[in-house]
């Protein structure tokens, strides 16, 4: 542990030595209840891990370290979060918001959350701006369902000159100095630097204007790191309101750390009270794409939608979705493309939640099927020819091609679980 890492935590803690104590112990893994794709009691019944409930709703602890090859998360029931990250999303019962902004939503876990806490009602915006961050949040967002959604990779700034004044929440899960990481990540302690902490203070500083814009009169502005500098916590708020004295803190700061059995985790929510300029982006333009339309009435029973074509890419969605342009990588729902007068679709469009119990053509597995799925083996299976969703107890596994009785495994390579 170098100077600068020992100094902050005493500056900070009022029992430094009970921090490095807690320091070394291993951390507890934590998981979130995907409740959009069942109650969390049937999602517990299910979960093929040893857990325990933690002291924030949805969040249980978990021990089992091989998550990736369980059931329940490979059907997306459960998404990995620390149990202090899980405390960050306030309670929205009070509130039915419209659209919701993550300025910095990799890997997803606070779009997740705040997904499921609106139940998927709302039409969320996730913006990361690394590009294989952004790979990160893609996959997750497939894996969990979540469907009312755009998903940008673009700075805040860029996205603060096409939304403004609109927003009911904006979150910033502020990139930071991550102190709060250094039991998984012990590097940390070693190679904090003031220099990185002083940038840090300065990309949150824009991050957090440019949230200010975009968040509309009485919204809400959810700011959190993971880290404990004053710099980039008490004091960045502090600035913040300087800076916007309309901004109303209405939960208090928040520190949680080793101390707390958790990881590092800052938050506080504040209320815009003040209009600012609106602009709000024009809805992007259907598609009447004639061998799209034909393939979802294929595979759907819904008539009332929205086709989307950017591209080669074509997208579906329950409600209309604004026009981003540049730096978009997925609109609602990915379809797939067309290859000559025939559609190949993807895996997302037989995951996404809003259109379970839709889907025309379904295959339901039995264990062994299972298992010989998720591994890319064929099945046999009594199935109409063509594309069928593929589930597993009822839930969204995948898709694959039956064919003459046989199922072509199409399921992604990536995912594919090999023990």
């Amino acid at each position: 542990m170098n100077d600068l890492y020992r100094k902050i935590v005493e500056d900070v803690f009022a029992e430094p030595e009970l921090f490095y104590q807690k320091l070394k112990e291993v951390p507890e893994r934590a998981m979130t209840i995907n409740t959009l794709k069942a109650d969390e009691k049937t999602i517990l019944d299910l979960c093929d891990l040893e857990y325990a409930k933690t002291d924030t709703e949805g969040s249980y602890t978990f021990k089992d370290e091989k998550v990736g090859s369980s059931i329940a998360y490979t059907l997306g029931l459960i998404y990995p979060q620390e149990k202090s990250a899980a405390k960050t999303i306030l309670d929205l019962s009070i509130c039915e918001p419209k659209l919701i902004v993550d300025l910095c939503a990799a890997p997803g876990g606070k779009t997740i959350d705040i997904a499921i806490k609106t139940q998927d009602k709302a039409l969320i915006i996730a913006n990361e701006v690394d590009k294989t961050r952004s790979k990160a949040l893609l996959s997750n967002i497939e894996k969990t369902g979540i469907s009312n959604i755009i998903i940008t990779q673009t700075t805040s700034s860029d996205l603060a000159k096409k939304i403004c004044g609109i927003a009911d929440i904006v979150i910033v899960d502020a990139p930071c100095s991550g102190m709060g990481m250094a039991r998984k990540y012990p590097s940390i302690l070693d190679d904090l630097r003031a220099g990185d902490i002083k940038r840090c203070v300065n990309d949150q500083k824009m991050i957090l204007d440019d949230a200010y814009k975009i968040l509309k009169k009485d919204g809400l502005l959810i700011y959190s790191t993971c880290t404990y500098t004053k710099e980039e916590n008490e004091d960045q708020i502090h600035d913040l309101i300087a800076r916007h004295s309309d901004l109303k803190i209405i939960r208090k700061p928040q520190l949680l750390s080793f101390i707390d059995g958790s990881e590092g985790q800052f938050s506080c929510v504040l209320k815009k009270e003040k209009e600012t300029d609106i602009i709000e982006p024009k809805l992007m333009k259907e598609s009447d794409d004639k061998i799209i339309k034909s393939f979802i009435d294929e595979q759907l029973d819904i008539k009332d939608y929205y086709l989307y074509k950017v591209g080669d890419d074509h997208y579906l969605s329950l409600m209309p979705l604004y026009d981003l342009s540049d730096h978009v990588l997925r609109y609602g729902i990915h379809i797939g493309k067309v290859k000559g007068k025939d559609v190949i679709p993807v895996h997302s469009f037989y995951r996404a939640n809003i259109l379970k119990g839709h889907y025309k053509k379904v295959i339901d597995l039995n264990d062994v099927q299972y298992h010989d799925f998720i591994v890319g083996l064929e099945i046999k299976v009594d199935a109409l020819d063509g594309y069928n969703l593929v589930t597993y107890r009822g839930y969204q596994l995948g898709f694959g091609k039956a064919v003459k009785g046989t199922l072509k495994n199409k399921y992604p390579k990536g995912l594919r679980i090999h023990n």
